[in-house]
């Protein structure tokens, strides 16, 4: 009998799984900010909330913490700027503890 682990499953040779948030990796793609939600993955792209319908893996990344937090994607600079923010208050107040 198998293991969980080894059974083979559509996702096998995903970076993702259903119910990630995702973005598009390039803002001109379409001019899509919205963050997308995976749903299913066919053998080749994956069916998403969108209304774009389908993606493939290769034009898709994880969205970040701060583009979570502003419910929309955002450029690189500024995305990287809230996470560092982010860090710097963290590390903030774990010293006060």
């Amino acid at each position: 009998m198998p293991n969980l682990a080894q059974t083979a499953t559509p996702y096998n040779d995903c970076d993702f799984l259903p119910e990630d948030v995702v973005v598009l990796k390039e803002l001109d793609l379409l001019c899509v900010k919205d963050l997308i939600t995976l749903k299913y993955f066919d053998g080749e792209f994956w069916e998403t909330d969108h209304r774009i319908g389908r993606v493939s893996e290769k034009v898709i990344r994880s969205a970040s913490l701060a583009e979570l937090r502003a419910k929309r994607r955002l450029d690189p600079l500024t995305s990287q700027a809230l996470d560092k923010k982010r860090c710097d208050d963290d590390s903030q107040l774990m010293s006060q503890v």
